[in-house]
């Protein structure tokens, strides 16, 4: 009896050591074994059913293309994960949510039709995609008012007779830092109906436009899906579209893992034009490794964790053109992202993901609720060395506690919203929520702002670092920031106890900023110490406060050990308060000797302006290295010098880090 119990647990111990790998092409047939490239399977169907095992994998031919959704119901262990990658040499394999369309038929006035059966979400002609039938063509239109109402609004300059644009799906701004997306449930009388509640009232002012309307298909490269008759309207720049590639995405996912799955490897792919989501992690996810895919054309998020993943990591993948975010996380464990290059994010205004936080390269977030302190958030993340470029809000936001964000360069952001900044975090309030993060040796650079669609269009609020509402015991250090049109560190309302040290800021409408508004005595313990902070013209300032709750400034951070520049102003630092009646609103400058007699600030820190010697030098510039090797520059051919006045000829900057010259 020992022995053939022996026999069979060395069988079953073997069985469960072997591994299959699986092959996917577009000369294959589901018939075959798909256990070579000879035999290998045609479709995502096909690879769906089947029951992988831990160290199996599934190979898919390069340069071929698959269409549909890959769904992975099984777990591989840690030292045997499932894999899914490519095979042979040549371009990746294409996981697409798209079909191809043909047989076109003219319809009226150059558009053309195609019968297909699924609901189509987006169409692309020669990898572009196209614009969904929308009023007006371009730009926004206006509200009028909405009388406090989120459902409903009016616009006296709309013309259509009543019930005209019933069912039309509507983008719109509510505030500055979001759009929505909804369905009009009813139109009568200018009065715009909708069916999902906005968070803000429809007042006056905002902007929004309408699609999905076939009676609005009336301009070259617009679309409509009639899904009652399956049909599909198109209005193409040239006629003979059997010489263009039209695609139509159908598939919402490429990867779909299901919730507890567990060590799943998917590389070397490129997995494109989706609806919702390149990989989506349904949540509760282990070791799950996603690294070397290109991600591109996605309408929501290229990679989402949900809710509770922990020891995962996405990796070395290009993303791009994505509506909605690059990579997100929900409460995630000891996830890492490293070395993503992120750009395109949010670049159409109103599509991805509703609401806030909407349009962002890198997120990790917690449930939005009070958190006690044995509550589960994300904790123990790592954000490094991305490269995140024009993004239509935030670049980075990581929430939660015991995470670092380091080396990443950031570029071009809030191009298409306004108050946030390229790298951000928040909390609600409570004391769980985001606190002891480290954001260090980051470049960010380039952050606009726009309030197009809202009811004030100027001055739009944009930072280079911002650390929001309740946040704590945040280490802003090394980092560089650069031409913001608003701050480079920003610390707000009921953030406390963070330490902002050794950071570069140049060019930005206030170097650093710290605001009360919300909550009396809520902001404290905010330190500033050993950065440079450098203003190029006689609007900016080295440091700005404000409290809009009591008459005074002077709690709200200390600061010392800072180098001060601004060679043409006398007044660097101003803060803002309401009277103690609370009526006027006070705005005081000062100069370096000013600032430092009201405050008793900056004993031992330093300041080159108007009146020092290197003033004589009204120039200044900025370089920077975004490598991760030392940077050699040679600057031969203009006289520098630096804040010490000595000349500098050849720049040696390691990597991540920022100079500031001076030249006449």
């Amino acid at each position: 009896m020992k022995n053939a119990c022996l026999i069979i647990c060395i069988i079953f111990f073997a069985f469960n050591c072997l591994a299959t790998n699986y092959y996917v092409s577009n000369v294959g047939n589901d018939n075959n074994n798909g256990k070579s490239d000879a035999k290998s399977w045609k479709t995502i169907d096909r690879v769906n059913v089947q029951k992988l095992l831990p160290g199996d994998t599934v190979f898919f031919k390069s340069g071929d293309v698959f269409s549909g959704e890959i769904v992975i119901k099984y777990s591989g262990r840690e030292k045997k994960p499932i894999v899914f990658t490519a095979y042979g040499g040549g371009q990746m394999p294409v996981i697409t949510g798209t079909v191809s369309l043909g047989n076109w038929q003219p319809y009226k006035e150059g558009i053309q039709l195609a019968n297909i059966a699924a609901p189509v979400y987006n169409l692309y002609v020669d990898g572009e995609i196209q614009t969904n039938a929308r009023f007006p063509n371009s730009g926004l239109l206006k509200m009028d008012g909405g009388g406090g109402n989120r459902n409903a609004f009016i616009d006296n300059d709309l013309t259509q007779k009543d019930d005209y644009w019933n069912g039309a799906t509507i983008h719109f701004r509510t505030w500055d830092w979001e759009y929505r997306t909804s369905v009009v449930k009813d139109y009568s009388a200018k009065k715009v109906t909708i069916e999902d509640s906005s968070t803000n009232n429809l007042s006056a002012g905002w902007g929004y436009y309408f699609d999905n309307k076939m009676e609005e298909l009336d301009t070259l490269k617009e679309w409509f899906f009639d899904k009652t008759n399956s049909r599909l309207y198109y209005k193409p720049v040239a006629n003979d579209l059997s010489k263009h590639t039209v695609e139509a995405t159908v598939y919402e996912a490429g990867f779909t893992i299901n919730e507890k799955v567990k060590n799943i490897h998917i590389n070397n792919l490129n997995i494109r034009q989706f609806q919702n989501y390149g990989v989506l992690a349904k949540g509760a996810n282990e070791n799950i490794v996603i690294t070397n895919n290109r991600l591109e054309k996605i309408n929501l998020t290229a990679i989402n964790f949900n809710l509770a993943s922990k020891n995962c990591l996405a990796g070395n993948n290009q993303i791009r053109y994505i509506n909605g975010r690059g990579i997100s996380a929900l409460e995630p464990e000891n996830i890492s992202i490293i070395e993503n290059n992120i750009s395109q994010i949010g670049n159409i205004p109103g599509y991805g993901i509703s609401g806030v936080n909407g349009i962002i390269g890198i997120a990790i977030e917690n449930v939005e609720k009070i958190k006690t302190a044995t509550a589960p958030i994300a904790i123990n993340n790592l954000i490094r060395g991305n490269v995140i470029d024009s993004t239509g809000y935030v670049g980075i936001r990581m929430d939660g506690a015991k995470s670092v964000m380091e080396q990443n360069i950031v570029s071009n952001t809030l191009i298409q919203l306004s108050d946030g900044a390229a790298i951000y975090c928040w909390a609600k309030d409570g004391k769980y929520y985001t606190y002891d993060n480290i954001i260090r040796n980051n470049i960010v650079f380039n952050i606009t702002g726009n309030n197009i669609g809202t009811p004030f269009e100027s001055n739009p609020i944009a930072n280079g670092f911002y650390i929001d509402n309740n946040c704590y015991n945040i280490l802003i250090e090394s980092n560089t920031v650069f031409n913001s049109t608003g701050s480079g560190i920003h610390i707000n309302s009921d953030a406390y106890d963070n330490l902002v040290k050794g950071n570069t800021v140049y060019n930005c409408q206030a170097a650093v900023s710290i605001a009360e508004w919300a909550k009396v005595n809520s902001t404290f313990g905010n330190r500033i110490e050993y950065n440079i902070l450098f203003a190029t013209n006689k609007l900016q300032r080295c440091a700005s406060l404000s409290n809009w709750l009591l008459p005074s400034t002077k709690r709200l951070g200390t600061f010392n050990n800072n180098t001060y520049v601004n060679v043409t102003e006398p007044f660097v630092f101003s803060e803002s308060y309401l009277a103690a009646d609370r009526s006027v609103k006070v705005l005081n400058e000062y100069s370096f000797d000013g600032w430092k007699k009201n405050y008793g600030f900056d004993e031992q820190s330093k300041y080159i302006g108007n009146g020092h010697a290197l003033a004589q030098y009204q120039r200044s510039a900025i370089f920077y290295n975004e490598t991760k090797a030392t940077k050699m520059i040679d600057l031969s051919t203009k006289e520098y010098f630096d804040l010490e006045g000595k000349s500098v000829k050849m720049l040696q900057l390691p990597a991540a880090t920022s100079r500031i010259l001076l030249y006449k």
